[in-house]
């Protein structure tokens, strides 16, 4: 069943789920009655409890698994074949353009912030409460132009039951540290927990710049000026927000549930914006990851730049000619149009190399953002009613450390755990959840490195490629291979069948003169290290006298 249930696009009927149909019609699940809750909700698959669900998560319709196991009518001929929705990527055929040339719409809302016009910064009546909001970077971190088929590219590798993007060379993620460095958003703080909020009441809050520069022109008095200019940040902060962390599917809706956190202007930087952005993004990722989904939305400009920084050699960019050392290093790319289709993506990450990627792109900026202890966080993190995991031991080789096989995450992320836990947990208990220094292992000695039997368990636990390699001449090698030979060569390690022959020879020679006399201990040890490599000698001859070769580098 594991190797014919995954990640689908809709496409035509396939009969590979016979024993999966079996399986599942034997093992119908009990009536539960139906599920009142709204909303799209990422499938599960089976899949090996070490992966945490990362081998075989179908990408079938939102919720179709859990929407089937939670129906009175379930049947499982139909949960299978309905209408051939689980074709996988990986089995599909060349010319199944339904399946491999499907495109995702991306809702980007960074260039509004570019395009508004704001006061020059000598008015200081209205950055002065911005900059001291925290917020002020979200004002230089936007691309006017985005690069659609990479990220699409990458939503389709990403698995919400890991929060990480599963890639041929392992798993990457996008953490706190990621925020607090490319968009240099507080990643300390109280979670936002909002309430409902009504237009009338958003409207008192805010107002344009005309009407202050009208009050002022007015003669109006001081006290009356001020609130025209107070509400007048907060119309801005709204914008600014609504654009960036919050962007929805909507390109004109702006929630004003989110001016309640600017009614006290003194108090925003008290909340943690940067988890606000990273929860958002990965509420989308995990939509934009099922085979329903045609638009995706988010805080694109930052999964464009985390993009840029762990791939710079993937995507078409040019430096920004106005970036200083100390702004945020989303403000340093200039992305370019790239090709919607995200084929061509597609397969230069399925033959992506170990040099093709940064691991940890920041060891210059951290000067400016130190890693802290934030960063090592390890369970939930929430915006208002969303919830997202936060997995720095999956990525470990992005904090500069050795990665090994991680524990499942269920044991970092508590399934079922509710809002008011999830806080107390991040302000009361953030040294206890952290990845201690014996959970982050020994530092790396090449960017790449894991600890021996990860790239096995990884390729045994999920599907990194999903495409087969098309090309005239012989594959690369995997990465996981790329990354032994190279590791071997840079430590010189001896050929073992040289080894193997000159212990065969140095052997033969002490028997053959007498050192060891036939009948003691020793006699008996030495002919068995024959017996040993007797067969490995053999075997290597006759595979080499097939003729058989393979080009080992492309």
């Amino acid at each position: 069943m594991e190797e014919n249930v995954g990640r689908g696009r809709h496409g035509k009927p396939s009969n590979a789920n016979a024993s999966a149909r079996r399986e599942l019609a034997a093992n119908r699940p009990a009536k539960r009655g139906r599920s009142k809750q709204q909303g799209p909700i990422p499938a599960r698959g089976t899949h090996d409890a070490e992966a945490g669900g990362s081998r075989t998560r179908t990408r079938s319709r939102l919720g179709q698994a859990q929407n089937a196991a939670e129906d009175d009518d379930f049947d499982a001929d139909q949960f299978l074949n309905q209408d051939a929705e689980a074709v996988l990527i990986w089995d599909a055929e060349p010319d199944d353009h339904e399946v491999l040339k499907r495109t995702l719409r991306c809702q980007a809302s960074g260039k509004k912030v570019i395009n508004i016009v704001k006061p020059p910064r000598s008015e200081r009546w209205f950055w002065d409460p911005i900059e001291a909001s925290g917020l002020e970077p979200l004002t230089r971190v936007n691309f006017s132009v985005l690069d659609y088929g990479v990220i699409w590219a990458f939503v389709e590798r990403w698995h919400p039951e890991t929060s990480t993007f599963h890639l041929p060379l392992g798993e990457l993620g996008i953490t706190l540290d990621d925020v607090q460095c490319l968009l240099h958003l507080p990643i300390q703080g109280k979670f936002l927990n909002h309430t409902k909020m009504s237009r009338g009441e958003g409207a008192d809050m805010t107002t344009n710049q005309t009407s202050a520069e009208r009050a002022i022109a007015e003669n109006k008095p001081a006290h009356v000026v001020r609130l025209y200019r107070e509400r007048s940040v907060r119309a801005f902060m709204l914008h600014l927000v609504c654009c960036t962390i919050f962007s929805n599917k909507s390109s004109y809706y702006a929630d004003v549930v989110y001016l309640q956190y600017f009614q006290d202007l003194s108090c925003v930087h008290e909340w943690n914006w940067g988890a606000a952005a990273l929860v958002h993004l990965q509420h989308y990722l995990d939509h934009g990851s099922a085979v329903s989904t045609t638009q995706m939305a988010g805080y694109m400009s930052f999964l464009q730049g985390w993009i840029i920084a762990h791939f710079p050699r993937l995507s078409v960019w040019v430096e920004a000619p106005r970036y200083t050392a100390n702004m945020p290093l989303n403000s340093k790319v200039v992305p370019g149009q790239g090709h919607k289709d995200a084929a061509g993506y597609r397969s230069s990450l399925d033959n992506i190399q170990t040099y093709d990627c940064v691991f940890s792109p920041y060891d210059a900026h951290r000067q400016v953002r130190p890693l802290i202890n934030a960063c090592w966080f390890s369970g939930w993190l929430r915006c208002g009613k969303l919830k997202a995991k936060h997995l720095p031991e999956r990525v470990l080789r992005q904090f500069q450390h050795v990665q090994g096989i991680p524990r499942n995450p269920s044991m970092s992320a508590t399934p079922g755990m509710n809002l008011c836990e999830i806080d107390r947990v991040f302000t009361e208990e953030l040294e206890l959840r952290m990845i201690d220094e014996e959970m982050r292992g020994r530092p790396v000695t090449s960017p790449w490195d894991t600890e021996p039997g990860y790239m096995s368990w990884f390729y045994r636990v999920s599907h990194p490629v999903m495409r087969p390699v098309e090309a005239p001449e012989s594959p690369p090698r995997p990465p996981n291979l790329e990354v032994l030979i190279e590791a071997a060569e840079a430590r010189n390690d001896p050929n073992l069948m040289q080894v193997c022959r000159s212990v065969k020879v140095e052997v033969e020679r002490a028997v053959r003169d007498g050192e060891a006399v036939e009948g003691t201990p020793i006699h008996g040890t030495l002919q068995r290290i024959l017996n040993l490599l007797n067969p490995i000698l053999a075997y290597r001859r006759i595979k080499r006298g097939k003729g058989t070769r393979y080009h080992t580098r492309g």
